[in-house]
Parts: C-alpha cells; sequence; structure tokens
C-alpha cells in the first residue's frame, strides 16, 4: 500500500485495511482486482481517534463516543457510555468480539456478529494499586 497520509493507526481484516491520522480515513481492499494487491476502495474525512475493522464495519472513537459505521464511513448507530465511564480511548476487533476500554478504565465486549451489537456483559474497571492507565487490549473469541 502506497499512501500520502501520515498514519496515525492501521487495522487489517481479512478483506480490507484501514488507514486513518484522526482527519482522514482511508479504505483498501485487499486481493481486488489483482491477488497480492489493494487498491483504494474508498476514503472519508473523520475525527477519528482510534479504529477497529470489523468484516464491513468500521467502529471509530469520534469525540469521545463509539460509533459504528460501514465501509464508506456512513454512522450507522453509536454504542453508548456512560459519562461515569469515561470516553473510549482502546479498540479491538477480533471474530465476533469487539471490546472497548474507556480512559477510565471501564472495559465493555460485544457480540458483533450479527446487525446490532449486543453487550455481552456490565462493563468491568480495572483498578490495581500503583498501577497506570490501561495502554493496550486485545478481544479472544475464543474464551
Amino acid at each position: 500500500i502506497t499512501t500520502t497520509l501520515r498514519t496515525r493507526g492501521a487495522d487489517l481484516s481479512d478483506t480490507h485495511v484501514v488507514l486513518w491520522n484522526g482527519a482522514k480515513v482511508e479504505v483498501y481492499e485487499l486481493n481486488a482486482p489483482a491477488p497480492g494487491q489493494a487498491f483504494l476502495s474508498s476514503e472519508f474525512d473523520s475525527a477519528a481517534s482510534v479504529l477497529a475493522l470489523h468484516g464491513e464495519r468500521i467502529f471509530m472513537v469520534v469525540d469521545g463516543r463509539l460509533d459504528v459505521a460501514n465501509l464508506r464511513g456512513v454512522v450507522r448507530s453509536t454504542l453508548p457510555f456512560l459519562d461515569t465511564e469515561g470516553p473510549p480511548a482502546l479498540l479491538h476487533a477480533a471474530g465476533p468480539v469487539l471490546a472497548a476500554c474507556t480512559s477510565k478504565g471501564v472495559l465493555r465486549v460485544w457480540d458483533v456478529s450479527r446487525n446490532e451489537p449486543r453487550q455481552l456483559a456490565a462493563g468491568k474497571t480495572f483498578q490495581a494499586p500503583g498501577a497506570g492507565p490501561v495502554c493496550s487490549i486485545r478481544a479472544n473469541p475464543f474464551g
């Protein structure tokens, strides 16, 4: 992939690569039209600070909310967070699972295998004496 975008982040699925920089998002389709190559299938303006790619959807943290958009950047829904939980700061999608951690250390997990994401459990707060903020999360779709 060749881009002029000063990349802030990237995510990869079986069929797409997403690059973003906090102002713009580029979506590349893999293996089309020729195997082993990627081509720019869409690009759109977005102030997203964090993204996670899952199938034909992009989960984007924009202005403290978690938006669910299609690959063209059209927002279809928003996943809610309470003010006491803080805004989402980290995302990871794996298999049918999306995990999000807020700036206050609250972890939420959804099943995103259907049209509408379904939260799997109540949010849990991670607090340990002397520990700093959560800096990375990974979803495990196998349990």
